[in-house]
């Protein structure tokens, strides 16, 4: 009976220990299934993450466009600077074109001034 016992024993052990792997078995497939499911929601964050990024430009895309309006903007700052000197500079050519006409001008006047008393002298004598 004592080999009956043994058996009975030994089988009673290889049931719990069998019960116990099963167990473990289950609890390692409900860590496995929740570890695929974190990683399938995790994939999913990854995908709606890639999505979102799709509508929206990429950084180097944005900084393009941000450096491409910065040179629109710097092209016009050049263009106002560069009427604005214009403008500033035809006054002044202006001015000098105008001192250049009263110079010659005045000499001319001098010069009729001059033939006017040749001609007086010439009358009056």
């Amino acid at each position: 009976m004592k080999i009956c016992g043994v058996q009975k024993k030994d089988t009673d052990e290889l049931d719990s220990v069998s019960l116990k792997e099963r167990l473990r078995k289950k609890s390692d497939d409900g860590a496995g299934r929740q570890q695929d499911l974190v990683a399938k929601s995790d994939a999913d964050y990854e995908e709606a993450d890639e999505n979102a990024n799709a509508s929206r430009p990429s950084s180097e895309a944005l900084s393009f466009e941000q450096a491409s309006q910065l040179q629109l903007q710097l092209d016009e700052a050049q263009k106002t600077i560069q009427s604005q000197k214009y403008e500033k500079d035809t006054p002044s050519r202006t001015i000098e074109q105008l001192e250049g006409e009263l110079s010659s001008l005045r000499v001319n006047c001098d010069e009729i001034k001059q033939s006017k008393q040749e001609l007086l002298q010439q009358v009056i004598y």
